[in-house]
């Protein structure tokens, strides 16, 4: 059983290693759903999300999904930069400036996720353009990086869900050891 282990956490370590870019991961969890400016029951269309990361688009994309299971995920496309507050905008340029050396021979940037607005681009299972499940969805990344918003619809009903990150981390950091920023 060790040997077996073993062998498929390497094979794990060196697909991983083969990447274009270094992303970041947000964990996230869900504080409230609001419509019409008030704070009401998620719709039973919004699927649990539970953590986003920009392993899309060269860092300019986010993935919002269920991370266990795969689920309701979607990609969207960043189409505007939001101005990052001070100490983050410290944390975004350093962050940017280091690169990975993977095992397949090669040196990779690290791409943080950016503050700004990112509307819906395409399902992540099946590559449809439109969106399932939810109408015109868009993710907001707040200027401080601690907090993220779902912007959609349902029918003629429009909502928000607000999102706090709970851990920021980058995976190749000290192996088998998430070191959270909140920057």
């Amino acid at each position: 059983m060790w040997v077996l282990f073993a062998s498929v956490f390497i094979a794990s370590a060196d697909a991983r290693s083969c990447i274009d870019h270094a992303y970041e991961h947000m964990e996230v969890e869900r504080v409230s759903v609001e419509s019409g400016g008030k704070t009401v029951d998620a719709p039973p269309e919004l699927h649990p999300l539970n953590e986003v990361l920009n392993s899309g688009y060269g860092g300019k994309g986010l993935l919002f999904w269920e991370k266990e299971t795969m689920g309701f995920s979607k990609f969207y496309l960043l189409d505007r930069v939001s101005t990052p507050d001070v100490s983050v905008q410290s944390y975004l340029t350093s962050t940017a400036a280091r690169t990975l050396e993977t095992s397949c021979g090669y040196d990779v940037q690290y791409t943080p996720i950016l503050p700004g607005e990112y509307p819906f681009a395409e399902e992540h299972l099946t590559g449809a353009k439109t969106s399932a499940g939810i109408d015109h969805p868009r993710v907001v990344v707040a200027p401080d990086r601690k907090q993220v918003e779902l912007f959609f619809g349902v029918g003629p009903t429009e909502y928000r869900a607000v999102y706090r990150v709970t851990c920021a981390y980058f995976d190749w950091e000290t192996r088998g050891v998430k070191r959270c920023s909140l920057q």
